[in-house]
């Protein structure tokens, strides 16, 4: 309800003079400071007039009433009431609100928006800035205006920042401390936020005093007069009783300020405002912030207030940054850090984090482009290995995840720096590192910030495998050592019912047709997840020394030798060798310790000799013996990295053995948040392979 003054004939000389002043760095215009002494005035009759008030209304002061006392006055134009607070402007345009807050609430307590059950998701078009990137890993401003960051004792959203190696730098509001966000990497603002009476700006209480500062009128009376900010008079409340007990004057910041005086910000930057309504306009704070360079804005929509809200802020900074001091959910093993997205789909899994239970606010992001992996901390999501079938004793280690740009930074595995077989990772795209197959140990990525990411442990396999062959024409043994690196971030079990992340129930790679995907699907539901894909370094022995008859004739099979190799041959007469291993859960329990293993083993080996006496006369050939391996199954330990002897047997004519088998190191014996996935919650210590899944539009 607007009302408007009769008298606004009565408009101080100097307050029109004063409007005029130069901008705000100036030295200040002796007219401003006349201005801004009458403008105190106003802003501390009024506000004794609205704290008076809610004294005599406690539970419901009269917003009406109050409203027609103010365009009586011949220093204010107009009023209106806005749910809860009442906003008036100055004969020269200057905003005055007069709000009630109560404890705890991080807004005025006006009119609320909003009715979803998930967070907001904006997805804005553009270019991928942020894909497979991470947050510059620099400077982390607190803007804290409550105290409830600054003043907590137990100090867990510094401690998460410190712990992602951010240096942190604590404001106690201030307008000026908003222009630090143009060199600040993360800004997280603790403070009271709401929007204009029509709705059409999001401001943030920059400040408050518990008298009317002048000073501050001078220093901000230019961009009072633009509309850029405004200033409050705002009713506190007995955190315990409720009761009003004294007022304090605030000033308001716009989001037109924030596009007038921060000039950028760092390129993918990310910012969370803890306020009530910072979520509630699409044309509020992340259209500036996304043109200032920033890729991620966290808010909330309505009202939102303590301990709800603080807890989802820092539950949510705690698994950004990986830093697990804030009571966490999981903790064998604790989980790594996670990207925006995987982080807030993981949180509000929980019903009790879809919107405050007393308030109604919920929480909601928006972010430059849909994507998975970025995030406010590097982290691998997944590690596939395979040999380089020309570059022995090399492996390729192909890292996942939120891990920046492969040529500003550095892979280690076992505290030895790794060569990049090309510098192809950022905006996405995996990093290629090689890596020996005599080293082993935890492989992380250290970005151009130095930051180190989760470890993902790099384990040699080897197997020793004895095929005994038997058939009407030869006999012999083969022995194959098979030699190959592993890792312990597999895929694993995405598509339980109860496991489905954001809508995701079918497998969906990128540019694959729904069929292939569909084949894809089945074919790992029923068969297994590859642990060891069939590859890798292998050594032949064979001893044929065999003689059977068959009729009149008798056919010897000579043979002896030792080869070696890498893979499938290249040619049909070629010796190689493989060994294969699936693995398959048996419970969705996550304190699972064993799971199912099928394993398959092969071999090409030769040639031998093989020489037919019968009464026509000698023949002599050359042959090739396959030894074709059929699957078997047995149990992973999961806890001791182990496989037992296992036998199955051969296509035709024998048995293979694979005897006992020990990984060194245990993929799965590394106490890091690597082996938790993104999407699923309770598989055991095998992760998956994120980049697979990807949430569905929110665009």
């Amino acid at each position: 309800m607007l009302r408007v003054s009769g008298q606004l004939a009565v408009v101080v000389a100097l307050l029109v003079v004063a409007a005029g002043a130069g901008p705000v760095c100036a030295q200040p215009d002796p007219m401003v400071e006349m201005a801004a002494e009458a403008l105190a005035v106003t802003v501390d009759e009024t506000g004794d007039k609205w704290f008076e008030m809610v004294v005599a209304q406690p539970n419901d002061p009269d917003e009406a009433a109050f409203a027609d006392w103010l365009v009586a006055r011949p220093d204010i134009a107009s009023a209106v009431v806005d749910g809860n607070a009442i906003e008036a402007k100055t004969v020269i345009g200057i905003t005055v609100r007069f709000v009630d807050y109560q404890p705890g609430v991080k807004g005025a307590g006006g009119p609320q928006l909003g009715s979803a059950v998930i967070p907001v998701m904006q997805a804005v078009p553009g270019k991928l800035r942020c894909i497979g990137e991470v947050v510059p890993g620099t400077k982390a401003l607190i803007i804290d205006t409550d105290g409830g960051i600054v003043d907590d004792p137990d100090r867990h959203i510094q401690r998460m920042l410190e712990h992602a190696n951010y240096t942190v730098i604590e404001r106690r509001g201030g307008v000026k401390a908003f222009l630090e966000m143009s060199d600040a990497a993360v800004t997280i603002v603790d403070a009271h936020g709401g929007t204009n009476s029509d709705s059409t700006h999001f401001m943030v209480v920059a400040e408050q005093h518990q008298t009317t500062n002048v000073s501050s009128l001078v220093e901000y009376y230019n961009w009072m007069v633009d509309g850029q900010i405004a200033l409050q008079r705002s009713v506190i409340r007995d955190k315990v009783t409720k009761a009003p007990v004294a007022i304090v004057t605030g000033v308001d910041v716009y989001d037109t300020w924030f596009d007038k005086n921060i000039p950028s910000m760092p390129n993918n930057a990310a910012v969370f405002f803890y306020t009530c309504a910072s979520m509630d306009l699409v044309t509020g704070m992340w259209p500036i912030l996304k043109k200032k360079g920033a890729s991620f804005y966290f808010g909330f929509t309505g009202t939102v207030g303590d301990p709800w809200g603080i807890d989802w802020l820092k539950r949510y900074l705690e698994r950004l940054t990986g830093a697990n001091i804030y009571d966490p959910w999981d903790t064998d093993p604790p989980r790594r850090a996670q990207s925006f997205l995987d982080a807030l789909g993981y949180i509000i899994k929980r019903p009790q984090y879809l919107m405050d239970p007393v308030h109604g606010g919920m929480p909601g992001y928006n972010i430059y482009y849909d994507d998975p992996t970025y995030s406010l901390a590097p982290h691998i999501d997944t590690a596939q290995v395979w040999p380089v079938h020309d570059d022995r004793p090399n492996y390729e280690v192909m890292l996942y995840g939120a891990l920046g740009r492969a040529d500003e930074s550095k892979v280690y595995c076992g505290g030895q720096p790794a060569q990049f077989t090309s510098v192809s990772g950022g905006n996405g795209a995996p990093f290629r590192a090689l890596i020996p197959l005599g080293t082993t140990g935890p492989i992380v990525v250290n970005d151009q910030w130095g930051r180190q990411s989760n470890a993902v442990m790099i384990s040699r396999l080897t197997g020793e495998v004895v095929f005994k062959y038997d058939d009407p024409e030869k006999a012999g043994t083969v022995k194959l050592t098979y030699s190959c690196l592993v890792t312990g971030s597999r895929l694993y079990r995405p598509l339980a019912p109860e496991q489905r992340f954001a809508g995701v129930n079918t497998m969906n790679i990128p540019g694959v047709s729904a069929q292939v995907n569909q084949q894809m699907s089945d074919m790992l539901e029923q068969g297994g997840y590859p642990f060891v894909e069939g590859s890798g370094d292998w050594i032949l022995e064979w001893n044929f020394s065999s003689t059977k008859r068959i009729g009149p004739t008798v056919i010897t099979a000579r043979g002896r030798s030792e080869v070696n190799g890498r893979g499938n041959a290249d040619e049909d007469n070629e010796p190689d060798a493989f060994l294969t291993v699936l693995l398959k859960p048996v419970t969705d329990d996550a304190s699972a310790t064993t799971c199912n293993a099928t394993v398959c083993a092969g071999a090409t080996i030769g040639p031998i000799t093989i020489t037919y006496d019968s009464p026509a006369g000698r023949e002599t050939k050359q042959s090739m013996v396959v030894c074709a391996g059929l699957p078997a199954s047995c149990t992973y330990d999961l806890v001791n990295g182990s496989l037992p002897e296992i036998t199955g047997g051969l296509a035709a004519f024998g048995t293979w053995t694979l005897k006992p088998v020990t990984i060194t190191p245990n993929p799965y014996d590394l106490e890091m948040p690597a082996w938790v996935p993104d999407e699923l919650r309770d598989v055991g210590r095998l992760a998956t392979l994120n980049h697979l899944f990807a949430p569905p539009s929110r665009g």
